[in-house]
């Protein structure tokens, strides 16, 4: 049996697919960092988090998470996308750009049209995706602190 690549699916992420996310997401994040029931847990009671997966050929390629934020700060609600990755074998093939454009739909639908996201400074290939998908370069600096 021959499978195209080229051929995917995008929608929201359901519980069921817990154990695939886990898989991309350690692919993507590195090693430890949730496990399949919190993957499981987090698709099932995070009313402020939406997940778009890509599929091909029943198995998930890719995945976008994206956080509703709402803050006595600012007079709109906005969304940012915290995580975008598609699998080595399924880039440049509009994977990414889908998953973005209906993660936007998603929250346009209930009202948000403000979006952010955060990349590496070194990753310019997403960089000229997110631009290319009208996304402007802000000023901004990211700090974290950990324990």
């Amino acid at each position: 049996m021959v499978l195209d690549k080229n051929v995917f699916t995008i929608r929201k992420a359901c519980p069921e697919d817990a154990v695939e996310l886990h898989r991309l997401n350690e692919a993507f994040n590195g090693m430890g960092e949730t496990t399949v029931e919190h993957v499981e847990e987090s698709l099932r009671n995070n009313p402020t988090e939406i997940v778009i997966v890509a599929e091909s050929n029943g198995r998930l390629v890719g995945f976008a998470c994206s956080q509703l934020f709402h803050s006595m700060c600012y007079d709109v609600e906005y969304c940012e996308v915290t995580e975008l990755f598609v699998a080595e074998d399924f880039r440049r093939l509009g994977v990414a750009r889908g998953m973005l454009k209906v993660t936007e739909d998603a929250f346009r639908t209930i009202g948000v049209n403000h979006f952010q996201l955060f990349t590496r400074v070194d990753n310019l290939k997403a960089q000229a995706l997110y631009e290319s998908s009208g996304y402007t370069r802000s000023n901004e600096v990211l700090y974290r602190k950990r324990p």
